[in-house]
């Protein structure tokens, strides 16, 4: 059964936000390793940066457009979108 959310409480940025055991499972389907360089283009409440930390990656390049979510400082407000990135990620 899925629950209706009212147009009055509808987050104004559409956001869905990733489970914890989701975001850990895909990292895990990844052959990122502690020298690795991700892009998190869109980090929510932060459980993919989490899933990426615990498995020692350090190298995050993360963006969220949402001010009021609470993440680490390295986490930059806007939108990747129109960011001028010129790095190559390994994911």
């Amino acid at each position: 059964m899925s629950v209706k959310q009212s147009s009055k409480t509808k987050n104004p940025y559409g956001q869905y936000f990733t489970p914890s055991h989701v975001a850990n499972f895909m990292i895990s389907l990844s052959s990122v390793n502690s020298n690795s360089i991700v892009l998190e283009p869109c980090c929510g409440q932060g459980v993919f940066l989490r899933a990426l930390e615990n498995r020692g990656i350090n190298s995050i390049v993360a963006y969220e457009i949402d001010p009021s979510l609470s993440n680490p400082d390295y986490v930059i407000n806007g939108s990747f979108v129109s960011a001028d990135i010129n790095t190559q990620f390994d994911l």
